[in-house]
Order: C-alpha cells, then structure tokens, then sequence
C-alpha cells in the first residue's frame, strides 16, 4: 500500500524503489500518517501493532524512512526448512519463487544479502529471532521480544493460540495450534529430493 501510495504521490514514472529519492519531508510525513492512522484503525485500542507480510523485509529501508520509531523482528530458522516450508505453502498470489526449488534457493540468499545491509543501517531497530530456539524455549524467547517492543509481559502471551481474533494469513492453522517442535529437521524426510536447493542455497559460500 505504501509503495503504491508513493509512486503516485510523487506522480513520476520512476519505479519504487528508486522514486523514494524524490519524496521531500512533507511528502513521507503525510504518508507516514496516513498509514500510521489506517494501522490505528485497524488496531484499535492496542498498544502495538505488527505486521507480518512474507516480504517486509525488501522495504525495511523505507520503513525506518517513514515510521523511524518502528521496531523489526526478524525470525530466522534452517534454511532448509524455511525454503520447504514456503515450496509447500500454496500461496494464492505472490511469493512466486516459491514454486521452484532452484528459485526458492536464490531467492533465500539474496534475502541473506539484503537482511546483512539492513543489520549495518543503524536507524533500523532489529531483533533477531532463532526459529528453533523460540519452539524450544518460548517463554525466554517471547519474553525477549516483548520487552524488545517495550511493553509488559502478560502470561497470556505463552497462550497465543487460543486468541479467537480473525487469522487471514497463510498461518491461519499453525496460529490456532501451540508450539511444536516437529518442523524442525522436517527438511530430512524430503532429502533426496532437495537436490536443485541445496545446490542453490551451498552457492551462496562461493
């Protein structure tokens, strides 16, 4: 919405994101606003509001441009499993890359690459997630993350999944489950068959 937003703000022809180096002060104030106002509306009463789109991650340099007050949580988790976990999900429209396993391993270092720049941006507040670690030490981990987004720790938080709000991610099931460990390592049952991503994803070492 924002990208969108922007490019027609700044009526050019120029794609995102090289159109971001048009936009003056009053321009990402405005637009900063006005997203900031439409996540109130969604929101409501709640202190924070988080949003887990797959891609975040390709636009945190426009984020810290216009909400500099926003924190990141990055999850990281075995490459391996990650890129499996995205080979099965049927996802009704973007994410194309995820339907081919030589993709899919391109697709993995280049977010690699893009997530090492955004570490060394100092303005950008991240906290690094270990997938593994959060499903076999939640209380630790969630306890890290809440503090990471400055607020109270409330034990519901351990609880998460019997939350009744609307789910319309692609995690709707695993967000009405408790944690489990069983996705970790489940890349092995598929090993003979990974040969194209291993290959894609042992590139990026050369």
């Amino acid at each position: 919405w924002v990208e969108k937003s922007l490019h027609e703000r700044l009526q050019t022809t120029t794609p995102y994101p090289e159109c971001a180096a048009l936009m003056d002060a009053d321009t990402a104030r405005r637009i900063s606003d006005e997203y900031l106002g439409r996540l109130r509306g969604l929101g409501g009463a709640a202190l924070r509001v988080s949003d887990k789109a797959a891609d975040n991650f390709v636009r945190l340099g426009l984020v810290a441009l216009l909400i500099p007050h926003a924190r990141v949580i990055h999850c990281r988790r075995e490459p391996l499993d990650l890129c499996l976990s995205c080979y099965f999900q049927d996802f009704t429209h973007g994410q194309y890359f995820s339907f081919d396993l030589t993709t899919l391993g391109i697709a993995y270092r280049e977010y690699e690459r893009l997530i090492e720049h955004w570490h060394n941006i100092p303005r950008i507040r991240m906290l690094d997630v270990q997938y593994e670690e959060l499903v076999t030490n939640q209380q630790e981990v969630s306890r890290r993350l809440i503090d990471f987004c400055g607020l109270e720790w409330d034990e519901r938080c351990l609880a998460f999944h019997t939350n009744d709000r609307p789910v319309r991610t692609a995690s709707a099931w695993q967000v009405r489950q408790p944690i489990y460990t069983t996705s970790i390592g489940r890349w092995k049952l598929y090993e003979k068959h990974l040969g194209p991503l291993k290959r894609a994803l042992e590139a990026r070492e050369v």
